[in-house]
């Protein structure tokens, strides 16, 4: 629950998430696949330093103590036709979690 807490502390205003998958590889779980959203306006408003919003979100997650310098955007909004275009990052762990045998 942390790290969702972690996720949900670096969104900026007017952003939200779609969807948070785990990345899962020979039993590790060793990021997550991060879908989020946001208002065209306020994302524009919330960039910062000639970094898109997007960019400080992913700054800030690898900021926190969860998510590593891997941490990378794999998916950014182009010109849209939406005012709520949508982006993918994805957030490598710093500490990946084996995952145990589920019993049956």
């Amino acid at each position: 629950m942390e790290m969702f807490d972690a996720i949900h502390s670096c969104l900026l205003d007017g952003m939200w998430l779609v969807s948070v998958h785990p990345v899962v590889v020979d039993g590790v779980m060793n990021g997550i696949d991060i879908r989020g959203a946001g208002f065209e306006d306020k994302m524009l408003q919330a960039g910062k330093d000639g970094a898109t919003a997007i960019e400080v979100f992913r700054d800030k997650l690898m900021a926190s103590p969860h998510f590593s310098e891997d941490t990378q955007i794999t998916a950014m909004p182009g010109v849209s036709d939406t005012a709520a275009p949508e982006f993918t990052i994805r957030a490598a762990l710093k500490s990946p979690i084996r995952l145990g045998a589920v019993p049956q």
